[in-house]
């Protein structure tokens, strides 16, 4: 392993990013109507969950086991990695997969590209920047600090009370902070197609 990080630490490693020349693994997507109703479809599992939902009603009623049935999780996300790899490779008839950097007037305003709605066309932006982060709390601290000096000043001009602001800041900040978690926690499950339950 050591040796593997050393070669690519000198360069002799093939790049990872999508273009030959880069090593940009984050992009911007946008995809064509077509590939986001494919991928839709790849998602629910359409076709084979029929199937596995016959064979766990059988199993249900020998034994007991989770509300969720993991057979119906691992055909969704089979299809769904079949399709995206098979997206990505270009290996789809009709839809076509663009990889490119963004343009000045993308990068400065945070443009999308210019996209024709009847395009089959899908889009990948090179993200250096790690615009994804914009989703996240991370790289949001002054926001939130802002939130905090205005709810405290807020709280504090109402009740004149130093002790009630710093409480009703607090609150706020909790409140936040459980709101994220599981909000995000929704998310993964949904999108990764794992049990809530295996998150921590």
């Amino acid at each position: 392993m050591n040796r593997q990080l050393k070669r690519e630490e000198e360069g002799l490693c093939a790049q990872r990013g999508l273009l030959k020349d880069s090593d940009v693994q984050s992009f911007e997507i946008f995809v064509s109507r077509e590939v986001r109703d494919m991928y839709d479809r790849a998602l629910r599992g359409a076709g084979r969950i029929a199937a596995a939902r016959a064979s766990r009603a059988q199993r249900d009623r020998r034994r007991r086991g989770f509300q969720s049935s993991p057979e119906d999780l691992l055909v969704r996300q089979r299809e769904t990695n079949d399709f995206l790899t098979s997206f990505i490779n270009g290996s789809l008839e009709r839809m076509t997969l663009k990889v490119r950097r963004k343009q000045y007037w993308e990068r400065l305003i945070n443009l999308p590209p210019e996209t024709n709605p009847l395009s089959k066309e899908s889009i990948f932006l090179e993200d250096p920047g790690g615009s994804f982060r914009a989703l996240l709390f991370a790289g949001r601290e002054f926001d939130l600090v802002v939130l905090h000096a205005l709810t405290y000043g807020l709280v504090d001009l109402v009740y004149t009370n130093t002790f009630t602001a710093v409480f009703v800041t607090y609150i706020v900040d909790q409140a936040l902070r459980i709101t994220r978690h599981q909000l995000a926690l929704r998310n993964i499950a949904r999108k990764t197609l794992l049990d809530p339950r295996f998150l921590l």
